[in-house]
């Protein structure tokens, strides 16, 4: 079984990928309209959303096709989703709907031959 998998539809899931070196979890709260106050220095927080996921993807070394594959999937992750592991649901994936950003590939050359290092971001966007 795969470490992660894509889903464009949240039914048909890609889930040959490669597997990841590092996989780094944020979770954010997101407000509205928050600020501080002038009296006492306390924030105020009327939040709208609690433990949105951004999860960061990192890779040591992809071979040439293993860079071409992952690369077909991120080019459609506009509105997609993804199945991981996360602190919360250790012994299943948990599903999340949202966006991959911030891709990048490195070519590496080593004496075996070339190769890339790739990292991107999947943003949730939906619940």
């Amino acid at each position: 079984m795969a470490y992660f998998d894509f889903s464009n539809n949240g039914t048909t899931w890609v889930t040959d990928l490669p597997e990841p070196a590092t996989q780094d979890i944020d979770y954010e709260d997101l407000d509205l309209d928050s600020y501080r106050s002038v009296v006492n220095g306390n924030i105020i927080r009327r939040v709208v959303g609690y433990k949105w996921i951004k999860v960061g993807f990192g890779y040591n070394f992809l071979t040439t096709t293993q860079a071409n594959a992952l690369e077909n999937v991120l080019k459609q992750a506009n509105d997609i989703y993804i199945r991981i592991y996360t602190p919360d649901n250790a012994n299943s994936k948990s599903v999340y709907r949202g966006y991959v950003s911030k891709v990048r590939f490195n070519l590496v050359v080593t004496p075996s031959g070339r190769g890339f290092t790739a990292s991107f971001n999947f943003i949730e966007g939906k619940r």
